[in-house]
């Protein structure tokens, strides 16, 4: 992983570092003339400014991989939520849909306990009404439909705020994952 592989960098970038120290502070100690010493610690010198460089740049890469580790769980939490939403707006668009069919069939029933016999049906005009619609002790009122249908409405637009939200936040570490590779 990329993460494994920047530390592994680092580790090595630092075994470099004490590496270069060591081997500066032994040409320190060896090199006997004043023109000799100042050679030498302008290489030290200049490898130890390579190697803080390449730690800076390593800093950088993990402060990138940092956010893109927090841009991934809200990614996946966010995506989470999603899902329930979408559980939940079916749960109460399902129960909607069987009250709804069961308020309309009262409709019927209620139409169906005045008809008299040789009068005709107010929906369908016909004299003989051998099997007419029962009433339901169960159906729900109108006003139960009415919150119900509402209910379904704030679902669905939850379900798709949350969608476009997940979206973003997929969309959004991908763009990060590509820029770090």
């Amino acid at each position: 992983s990329l993460i494994e592989t920047n530390s592994f960098n680092v580790s090595k970038l630092e075994s470099k570092i004490a590496y270069n120290i060591s081997v500066k502070d032994d040409l320190t100690k060896r090199i006997s003339t004043e023109a000799e010493v100042k050679s030498a610690n302008v290489t030290a010198t200049g490898d130890f400014e390579k190697i803080k460089d390449r730690l800076s740049k390593l800093d950088q890469l993990n402060e990138w991989l940092n956010g893109y580790n927090t841009l991934k769980e809200g990614a996946q939490k966010a995506k989470l939520e999603y899902e329930n939403a979408e559980k939940e707006y079916e749960l109460i668009k399902n129960e909607y849909e069987l009250k709804n069919t069961a308020y309309l069939n009262e409709q019927a029933g209620i139409l169906a306990s005045e008809l008299l016999e040789n009068n005709p049906c107010p929906v369908c005009g016909s004299l003989s009404h051998p099997n007419p619609a029962k009433l339901s002790k169960v159906a729900p009122s109108k006003d139960e439909i009415d919150k119900l249908k509402e209910a379904v409405d704030r679902a669905n637009k939850q379900r798709f705020d949350l969608s476009e939200k997940s979206g973003k936040a997929k969309s959004e570490v991908s763009t990060l994952g590509e820029r770090l590779i």
